[in-house]
């Protein structure tokens, strides 16, 4: 006959492999696997945010919101490929761009967070300033610029806006205190399992004895 520390063994691995059969589903969760442009990157200019995650999204619960120096940046609708999500943006000044995102992965898990980059070298930054430059030629005499005076003020570059360094664009609280929360929960499960097993065990015997 099986003993009875085998038999404890057996009902504590047996506990063990249902605790792990119900907790390890959570980690097959989608998750952001890159962007382009990439999160904090600075770069001349982008037409569009490309997002690749872990696993296929649906489209239609995709959620986007995008902003720049001059306010919105979406441009028409996004486009999903399977775990590819793709958005036009509308590039219109150099500055600092954010794309928000939420969407649902095939198992029904909820995905958010951010993307943030830089544009140094968009088309309308490049257009030249129409006033600058242009002389008055209704201006007198004395009031003329020397030509020394207009070469420099027409030779001075615009700055471009000073770009911060962009947050990490993740936004995964709520999974990464989950992550934090699981070991210990599992440990306590484990504990309260195999304590069982072994007071079951010590009743066992009072009885046979």
């Amino acid at each position: 006959m099986m003993s009875q520390r085998m038999k404890t063994a057996v009902i504590a691995l047996i506990a063990l492999l249902l605790v792990f059969s119900l907790v390890l589903p959570a980690f097959a969760h989608a998750q952001l696997l890159s962007s382009s442009p990439a999160n904090g990157a600075t770069l001349p200019t982008a037409e569009e945010v490309v997002l690749t995650f872990n696993e296929s999204i649906s489209p239609d619960f995709v959620q986007l919101a995008g902003t720049g120096p001059d306010g919105d940046i979406i441009e028409g609708d996004a486009v999903v490929d399977g775990p590819v999500l793709t958005q036009a943006i509308r590039a219109t000044a150099n500055g600092e761009y954010t794309l928000t995102y939420r969407v649902v992965s095939a198992d029904g898990h909820p995905v958010s967070g951010e993307v943030t980059f830089t544009l140094t070298d968009t088309e309308n930054d490049d257009a030249p300033d129409q006033d600058t430059g242009a002389i008055d030629t209704d201006a007198t005499p004395t009031a003329t610029a020397s030509p020394s005076a207009t070469a420099s003020a027409s030779a001075a570059p615009t700055p471009d806006p000073v770009a911060n360094p962009a947050p990490e664009g993740q936004d995964d609280g709520d999974d990464a205190g989950f992550g934090l929360m699981l070991p210990l929960t599992l440990g306590i499960v484990l504990v309260v399992v195999v304590g069982g097993a072994l007071a079951w065990t010590a009743r066992n015997r009072r009885h046979e004895h």
